[in-house]
């Protein structure tokens, strides 16, 4: 009989310490906050002390225009860089894990957003373009024991030889020449035909004499894209407003033009 004074005042005290427990466990159930936000404030402070940025950029045959171009970013505003080579899917993590602060390369800018990245200053197109003869034909066989006719693929030495260049045509032979001999060595071989990058400069006289048409690269972006870390609103503010002033002077079209014929 002695147990059910017990048994009552156990009765009256559990539901006050449940709702108590239930009520303090409320109270310190707090969201997490965001980790992405958090790596880039970190990297951000970091950043402003060491006055240095991790570039990330994929091995291709624009390394060294990217590089260029960083370098001229940067240039007198104090801060210094340092580069990580990846390929361009590896280069994505590398970014979101603070590896990078920003990478450089050819992305769409739904890639990029997908990817939880943030696209900035979309600085170069490249677009492709062939030029040919009325009459050029294709590479044929032989006929009654003579030997095959091959034809050439001429393009801009000033350009670079991009990784995918071979995609425009694999059966012809490639060989860069100076610009201002294109014309001159189709006008010799009609068989010849020639491939721009971003864009083409034809002299009027020989429009009626070329056919033109633009060539899709399925394989690869066309676009040279920036990309940062969603949550680098400061770093985002600094690089436009550099990448802007040197638009305004300049200097993008100086770096473009040791690249791009005219």
């Amino acid at each position: 009989m002695r147990t059910a004074p017990f048994a009552l005042f156990f009765a009256f005290l559990l539901p006050p310490l449940f709702l108590s427990c239930t009520t303090s466990g409320e109270k310190q159930a707090q969201p997490l906050p965001d980790p992405s936000r958090l790596i880039a404030e970190q990297r951000m402070e970091t950043i402003r002390n060491r006055q240095t940025l991790v570039a990330g950029i994929a091995p291709t045959r624009l390394r060294s225009l990217e590089l260029e171009l960083i370098a001229e970013l940067l240039k007198d505003t104090g801060c210094r860089f340092r580069v990580v080579e990846a390929a361009p899917e590896t280069l994505f993590s590398l970014l979101r894990t603070a590896h990078a602060d920003l990478i450089c390369g050819l992305f769409t800018e739904q890639e990029l957003k997908a990817a939880y990245l943030t696209p900035a200053m979309p600085f170069l197109k490249l677009s492709f373009h062939i030029l040919h003869h009325k009459e050029f034909k294709e590479s044929s066989e032989a006929n009654h024991g003579e030997p095959p006719v091959f034809s050439e693929l001429l393009y801009p030495d000033a350009a670079p030889e991009l990784f995918f260049i071979s995609d425009v045509q694999t059966k012809l032979l490639k060989r860069p020449v100076k610009y201002e001999d294109i014309f001159k060595e189709m006008e010799q071989a009609p068989e010849k035909r020639a491939v721009f990058l971003c864009g083409i400069s034809i002299p009027e006289q020989k429009r009626k004499e070329l056919t033109v048409r633009n060539v899709e690269i399925k394989s690869v972006s066309p676009y040279l894209f920036f990309a940062l870390r969603r949550h680098d609103p400061e770093l985002q503010q600094f690089l436009t407003e550099r990448f802007t002033a040197l638009s305004q002077n300049g200097t993008v079209q100086r770096i473009l033009q040791s690249y791009i014929p005219k």
